[in-house]
């Protein structure tokens, strides 16, 4: 990694915020895979069931093949050069899907800003919340943060409903909405929240420099979090 200025590639929708968070954040924009430090995979458009072996549900929203088919491109050029990978929202949940992950592919309860809970840390922070999928883990991977409850609810889950498969599914007492999640074999880090925008970025941005700075360690020094 350029330990001065690390060089950034955003796979995916060109997003100033994302760009203008990671320039505040002292990385360079790349347009050269090869030479990125970090790629990264921006918000936007449903992901396709047909990349997790699933039909989609009437509740799907908008898909782009086109996008998913380069950003898979994206990810396995990435992987086969071990370039570390950061999804945010869309972004995420294409992370997820191509480390083996699959999606519930509408969720309610999740168009607003809500709490969250690390647990490495067991800090709680507001998050922006803007989707309506939701990632489902597979087994290899590490889930970091997930929605808090704070109410009596017997479930942690956020959500009263999750569809997939055509039908509808209830949350269990031991179910969770996963709003981070860490892929060690491949270096990806899956963020559900946007960081860089929206009325919860003063704890969501704080929140993800750590993120960075404890799975992407720079050579030198670490990113302030008050950049």
């Amino acid at each position: 990694m350029n330990s001065e200025r690390p060089l950034v590639y955003i796979a995916g929708r060109f997003d100033p915020n994302v760009i203008g968070m990671f320039y505040d954040l002292g990385y360079r924009g790349t347009s050269d895979l090869m030479l990125a430090d970090l790629v990264v995979f921006t918000g936007g458009e449903d992901i396709d069931p047909v990349l997790y072996g699933e039909d989609p549900i009437k509740e799907c929203g908008t898909l782009n093949p086109r996008r998913d088919q380069h950003e898979v491109e994206v990810f396995n050029n990435a992987k086969n050069f071990n370039i570390p990978m950061i999804g945010i929202c869309r972004g995420a949940q294409f992370l997820n899907v191509m480390n083996g992950g699959t999606l519930w592919q509408h969720v309610d309860n999740h168009t607003m800003g809500h709490k969250a809970r690390c647990l490495l840390t067991g800090e709680i922070i507001t998050v922006t919340s803007t989707h309506h999928q939701m990632m489902r883990p597979p087994e290899s991977a590490e889930v970091v943060m997930i929605a808090h409850q704070d109410s009596n609810r017997d479930t942690p889950s956020l959500c009263t409903t999750k569809l997939a498969d055509k039908c509808t599914q209830y949350p269990g007492l031991a179910d969770c909405d996963p709003e981070v999640v860490w892929f060690e074999k491949t270096k990806c880090l899956c963020v559900q929240f946007h960081p860089e925008y929206g009325s919860a970025k003063q704890s969501c941005l704080p929140y993800f420099i750590r993120l960075l700075n404890n799975f992407f360690p720079r050579e030198e020094n670490s990113i302030c979090a008050d950049s």
